[in-house]
């Protein structure tokens, strides 16, 4: 397997170093919260209360009310007191001197965000006070057929009681709402995540989960009046929140998806619908404890799914697992603080989904930078691999043009070998062997040595780049055979169209084009003592027509002039065209019908 970047390993253990540090600072703050001397503030006093018996409830419906007494001195006087109770259940009367100077509600159940009442602080003014003793009297009512609590209480001056109430407050109030901000922003982020990546179905269910819990702990929520006197609607969310980590869990883990996967909704969705229907005793009594079961079970079922990835290697599922199974401590302490099985004066549960969503952060980063990491390789992989196309590419082409221009060497060197030997060859033979006879044939010698400078100016013509362009080409033809035609006392009209660049033609082509114009020619001016030539060129629908007409007596029946009519057909069929030829005592007309063609 292949080790990770260096850049995605440094990142990972900055990662885990500041959740470390985060984590440490949270359990710090919680710790200092929950010390019962409240450390440097030692001028706080705890009051030892003398506990009167509990008045019963005479029905299951009616509140219990646990009532307390104690005695301050009068030392404080006459500065104004103040009397803080960290933790207590439900509702909270207290009176000086018998006279009534506050009261605190706070029922913990109607508190979406937390899992245990806020602190609450009674001001005691200094004109209740009196010099010795002063009699406090402090009445608990439980709500709902809850048995009341109330932990340890403390009293001093009124500015010392602020103090630690605000550190209280921010523990128990701010700092689960700056949570619930952190919350809301992660689930806006793996809800993008999940809508750009439908596969990255964990972010999709995580963000589920952010949004059950965040809509229970919104401080919105209670203004909203949905909640009963005694029953926090809202609160059934959090099983249901549950079920959706577990769903995030086997996502997270790999683990498939079956029928049986959504069972984990059924029993949210069963204690919802009793919840409608039940009065704030059966509430507090049975479905309370059942949803406190549901929500463990679906967290320890998350648990155990993230362990089975964890031993599969899946990337993040040991740190979710191990973040999973903290929070759990977390939220057993919660219970058995709320159960009052354990003492303590706040709940730690909410400040302590920060673990899981410093988790998902770790994930999302370790993700990202991996991708990061991985688009970089890929990056570099591509890079690499497109020099060496690229110099394959290059070497293919250096081959490819040299083999081209070896060809087209070689064919030109063909084509001129068979050019010299067919045209220019023939007529030099000829003068050859009329030289040889010295019996006075010097015209036939100037014939055919005007043959083959003809012949041979059409090969160097031939090989003039005209660009595929055939009207140069003849009107470089029309350059060199108009002295001819003004000596033999002959006029040229000269009708070349708009051929445009429909047609290309290669040097082999044109040459072909201008021997049959030149034979045409030298038919003429032998043969048939014509007064006048037309040479015309139009572009037709199928491709080119080629026009030679005269005004002379016609074609002759001699052996050369048929020789040159055999040559002008064969040389048609070379350019895949055709050859028409009329000839009448008005005089000859000749048609070259030539296809449109590939260059060669």
């Amino acid at each position: 397997m292949r080790k990770a970047p260096v850049m995605t390993r440094t990142v990972g253990a900055g990662v885990m170093i500041a959740a470390a540090v985060a984590l440490a600072i949270l359990l710090a703050m919680l710790m200092f919260a929950q010390t019962a001397d409240f450390g440097e503030l030692g001028s706080l006093d705890a009051l030892t209360c003398q506990t009167l018996p509990v008045r019963p409830a005479t029905t299951r419906s009616d509140p219990q009310v646990y009532h307390c007494r104690a005695d301050i001195a009068g030392s404080y006087a006459p500065a104004d007191l103040a009397l803080l109770a960290p933790v207590f259940r439900d509702s909270l009367v207290v009176a000086a001197n018998g006279v009534t100077v506050g009261q605190a509600r706070l029922n913990q159940w109607q508190m979406p965000g937390r899992l245990a009442t806020l602190p609450a602080m009674i001001a005691i003014p200094r004109s209740l006070l009196r010099p010795g003793r002063n009699r406090i009297d402090i009445a608990v009512t439980g709500l709902a057929g809850r048995t009341p609590s109330l932990g340890r209480l403390y009293v001093g001056r009124e500015a010392e009681v602020i103090r630690k109430f605000r550190q209280l407050w921010f523990v128990a109030e701010v700092l689960p709402t700056l949570i619930l901000g952190g919350q809301a922003a992660l689930a806006l982020m793996c809800v993008t995540i999940w809508n750009r990546r439908r596969r990255e179905a964990a972010f999709g269910w995580f963000a589920l989960v952010l949004c059950f819990d965040t809509l229970r702990g919104s401080p919105i929520i209670p203004a909203l009046g949905v909640d009963a006197p005694s029953i926090s609607y809202w609160s059934l969310l959090v099983p249901f929140s549950s079920a959706a980590y577990l769903m995030f869990a086997r996502a997270l883990a790999g683990a498939p998806f079956r029928g049986r996967s959504w069972l984990p909704w059924s029993g949210p969705v069963l204690v919802a619908a009793a919840a409608a229907f039940a009065t704030p005793v059966v509430a507090t009594r049975f479905l309370m404890p059942i949803g406190i079961m549901i929500i463990g079970g679906n967290l320890l079922a998350a648990a155990v799914v993230l362990a089975g990835g964890w031993r599969r290697g899946v990337p993040g599922a040991r740190l979710v697992c191990l973040c999973t199974i903290l929070f759990m401590a977390l939220v057993a302490h919660d219970v058995l603080l709320l159960l009052q099985v354990i003492e303590g004066q706040i709940a730690i549960a909410r400040p302590g989904l920060l673990v899981l969503l410093i988790a998902m952060i770790t994930l999302m980063i370790n993700r990202f930078t991996g991708a990061m990491a991985e688009l970089d390789r890929t990056a570099d992989t591509l890079r690499i691999r497109t020099a060496e196309i690229e110099a394959q590419l290059r070497r293919a082409d250096l081959k490819l043009r040299q083999q081209r221009e070896m060809t087209i060497l070689a064919q030109e060197r063909a084509r001129l070998m068979r050019d010299l030997h067919d045209g220019l060859g023939g007529d030099m033979v000829a003068v050859l062997a009329l030289a040889e006879r010295s019996d006075g044939a010097g015209p036939e010698i100037a014939f055919h040595a005007r043959a083959a400078l003809a012949d041979m100016r059409l090969i160097i013509a031939s090989l003039e780049d005209y660009g595929g362009d055939l009207a140069m080409a003849l009107g470089a033809w029309k350059e060199r055979a108009e002295p001819q035609i003004v000596a033999a006392g002959m006029i040229l009209h000269w009708q070349i169209g708009d051929l445009g660049d429909t047609l290309q033609f290669g040097p082999a082509q044109v040459l072909d084009i201008l021997r049959i114009l030149q034979e045409a020619l030298t038919n003429v001016i032998h043969h048939a003592r014509a007064a006048s030539i037309t040479v015309g060129a139009f572009l037709l629908a199928d491709g080119l027509a080629l026009t030679f007409a005269d005004d002379g007596d016609g074609l002759a029946g001699s052996s050369r002039v048929g020789r040159g009519l055999a040559n002008m057909r064969s040389r048609a069929n070379v350019l895949g065209g055709e050859l028409e030829i009329t000839s009448t005592s008005a005089g000859t007309s000749i048609v070259l019908h030539v296809p449109l063609v590939q260059t060669r």
